[in-house]
């Protein structure tokens, strides 16, 4: 059995959502890449340019273009991994990549959601990664899908979150989304990862304690794909625990 010390979540289950989403995206990390070979299309006058602006040479660039194809990649499972994680959350379900319209969604009505935080309501979830995941052309279209979705299921009892885990500045939010040419309601929220984190799993400080435990839960899951070791230093983790205080 797994333990992190983390007391508001099941670690065990916290274990096997994160081997399972990067089991693939890190087998294929440790994979070779051949620039001459591979499945992406390589754009060989990119490959020009980018040696000239920064000065290097191609095999540098092949390690460059190698980490970002698997960038590409690990962005995607991070988005996944979220809306697993917050799927473990008592009260709260995952409704899987083709589960149904939404991310997640609340078992049964719950408090503590606003406009009315004292009444009990069933709340939806879309979880993005960051602020500017949804293209700007894109945003009124899933506004509307939201606000139908309440209407559908009765506007005094439910409420449509979108969940922005990486939020733009470091701010934190809880209020009504109104992209451009779109209506206002209290009914369509968008919230920030830290914030959203607090309220799901009703622990204050929940993403940061889980990121604090990151490390530990990644090198369990590194050692069980028989890769190679974990490479993150104590020093990197300090690094990047600067790096978590300056984006929320």
């Amino acid at each position: 059995m797994h333990n992190y010390g983390l007391t508001w979540i099941d670690n065990e289950e916290l274990y096997k959502v994160t081997y399972e989403t990067f089991k693939k995206p890190f087998e294929k990390a440790y994979d070779g890449f051949d620039p001459y070979n591979s499945k992406n299309s390589v754009d060989p006058l990119g490959a020009l340019f980018y040696m000239a602006a920064l000065n290097i040479s191609f095999d540098a660039w092949v390690d460059i273009e190698r980490s970002r194809q698997i960038g590409k990649t690990l962005q995607n499972a991070v988005g996944t991994w979220h809306q697993r994680v917050l799927g473990l959350a008592e009260d709260w379900k995952d409704k899987g990549a083709n589960g149904g319209v939404f991310d997640l969604e609340s078992i049964s009505p719950i408090y503590g959601y606003e406009p009315y935080p004292d009444k009990p309501k069933t709340i939806i979830a879309e979880v993005k990664n960051k602020f500017n995941t949804i293209k700007a052309s894109d945003e009124k279209a899933l506004h509307l899908k939201m606000y139908e979705q309440v209407s559908s299921r009765g506007k005094k009892s439910t409420v449509a979150y979108l969940i922005q885990i990486i939020p733009k500045d470091g701010e934190k939010y809880n209020k009504p989304w109104v992209p451009s040419k779109a209506f206002e309601t209290p009914l369509v929220r968008h919230i920030d990862g830290y914030s959203a984190y607090n309220l799901v799993f009703k622990h204050n400080g929940a993403l940061e304690e889980l990121y604090n435990a990151l490390p530990s839960i990644l090198k369990d899951v590194i050692h069980n794909l028989d890769l190679k070791s974990f490479a993150v230093s104590e020093a990197d983790i300090i690094k990047l625990a600067n790096l978590f205080k300056s984006t929320y």
